[in-house]
């Protein structure tokens, strides 16, 4: 709980004084450094199973290769 929150702020605060003061950047994107995209990711691998939300690794790997294609034709707007 409060703990781990005193932890996070720490550590962020490490990370500011490590980029932000050293390597001259203007922000820190703590978005991207949490644990939504993984999450987000995961997720659109569970959709592409229809009701089957726990996929075996062939489905993964079938569903996995269907989200790379469809990034790269969004991508290059094909």
């Amino acid at each position: 709980g409060f703990l781990c929150l005193l932890i996070s702020m720490k550590s962020l605060l490490s990370i500011y004084k490590e980029c932000v003061d050293k390597d001259n950047l203007s922000l820190i994107p703590v978005y991207k450094m949490s644990q939504d995209h993984l999450e987000l990711f995961f997720g659109s691998i569970r959709s592409c199973g229809g009701y089957n939300n726990n996929p075996t690794c062939r489905q993964f790997i079938s569903a996995y290769k269907k989200i790379l294609i469809h990034a790269e034709i969004r991508e290059h707007g094909a």
